[in-house]
């Protein structure tokens, strides 16, 4: 062999061990680079399945049905018969670590209520409840004013006599014009509703018996305040509704209807604007409420050329121009022929209603009730029932003491 094949063949093995010993180190280091990426992709994902369970259960809380957590609250303290501590249990053992919560902070809460029966929701919790009325209910819904009601009374000023301005000649005295005010007094009414239960649901853990539960609640409370903010009369420790604070208020903004034809009742409806207007109150949520058999016969009425009159404006929820409330607790069987009707119309924004922001609920397994659709006080026991009441405070009142209403009696729109 040659000295020359000798170098080469030296030459070679080097070349090639020093390809082997870098190709070693690229493939370590390519090795290191994919395992500081497997790293990192693991750790993004990590992070990105959290963000999305974190999103995932902040959705579900948004479709979760608004008043729902109140509702399996009062679901479970129905199914222990009010024993706070084994409904508690119960929400542990079911999984509704929230409601568990709610049961803790209501105990406290009714702890140092000593004028609660039963127990007394979280606030947040009971401000959904409260919500779902303001949605739901006729009057609340036009835009009455909200306020708080602590200890059980509010005293609100109103302007009973405005200031008056004039205008001036050279060196003449201002004249003065104190206005004159008084006070509306708003104390809490007591409010309840009550439902009965089947025993054999309230022991499932089926949501739907929460939604059951809490659409029967709302309902049943809903009803009673439109009839009393429309119709009581303030005696018996109830609020005085539109009804009395409008006959009682200001001559002439309660009469009779002129009659049925469309001329008619365009007069009639015209004047009852009027009258508020003639008043020099301020219209800012100004609105009519009538029932539904009122609504559904200026529906269909039409005029001298075989055109509906206001059905396009009631489609929309108005009449005359101003928002229309509808309400099933404005009664049609009135007056000596049980046919009539009233229809109402007020600014609502003089309208105030002063409530707590508790809802106070208790149950009892096999308590006897009064069922007002037969008249008749049913066993709870016999049937295997409970009976639960929620319980809320308010009180409504006219800042103007009937000024800003008018009443419309006598209504055969049939």
């Amino acid at each position: 062999m040659t000295t020359q094949n000798v170098s080469g063949d030296l030459l070679a093995s080097q070349v090639k061990d020093a390809f082997d010993e870098a190709t070693g180190e690229m493939a370590k280091e390519f090795r290191s680079r994919m395992d500081e990426m497997e790293q990192k992709y693991l750790e993004n994902k990590q992070a990105l399945d959290a963000v999305r369970a974190q999103g995932k259960e902040v959705a579900q809380k948004k479709i979760q049905e608004k008043g729902i957590e109140w509702a399996r609250f009062v679901r479970g303290l129905a199914g222990f018969n009010n024993d706070i501590d084994k409904a508690q249990d119960w929400a542990h053992r079911n999984g509704f670590a929230s409601t568990a919560e709610l049961y803790e902070e209501s105990k406290a809460l009714s702890a140092q209520d000593a004028t609660a029966g039963g127990y007394l929701a979280p606030g947040e919790t009971a401000n959904e409840v409260i919500e779902l009325l303001h949605e739901i209910t006729a009057v609340r819904q036009m835009g009455v004013r909200r306020m708080p009601l602590p200890k059980g009374k509010v005293t609100i000023p109103k302007m009973t006599g405005g200031a008056t301005a004039s205008y001036l000649g050279e060196n003449e005295n201002i004249t003065s014009s104190d206005p004159t005010f008084g006070t509306l007094e708003l104390t809490e009414k007591k409010a309840a509703g009550l439902v009965a239960m089947s025993n054999d649901l309230l022991r499932t853990a089926d949501v739907r018996v929460d939604q059951l539960i809490l659409d029967d609640l709302v309902a049943a409370l809903a009803d009673l305040e439109d009839v009393a903010f429309i119709r009581y009369d303030g005696t018996s420790h109830k609020p005085k509704g539109l009804k009395s604070w409008i006959e009682n208020g200001v001559s002439g903004h309660s009469f009779a209807s002129a009659g049925t034809t469309v001329a008619n009742v365009t007069s009639d409806l015209s004047k009852m604007v009027r009258l508020v207007e003639d008043q020099k109150i301020r219209l800012r949520s100004p609105g009519f409420l009538m029932s539904p058999r009122s609504k559904w016969y200026l529906m269909s009425q039409r005029d001298g050329n075989n055109n509906l009159v206001w059905a396009d404006e009631l489609r929309q929820g108005r009449l005359m121009g101003f928002p229309v409330g509808i309400s099933t607790q404005i009664p049609d069987n009135l007056g000596g022929g049980t046919d009539e009707s009233e229809v109402y119309f007020c600014d609502f924004s003089h309208a105030i209603l002063a409530e707590s922001d508790q809802v106070e609920v208790e149950a009892m397994r096999g308590a006897a009730y009064y069922n007002s659709g037969s008249s008749a006080v049913v066993s709870g026991f016999s049937l295997d029932q409970t009976a639960i009441r929620a319980i809320i405070r308010h009180d409504f009142g006219l800042r103007h003491g009937g000024a800003e209403g008018t009443l419309l009696t006598g209504v055969q729109w049939i």
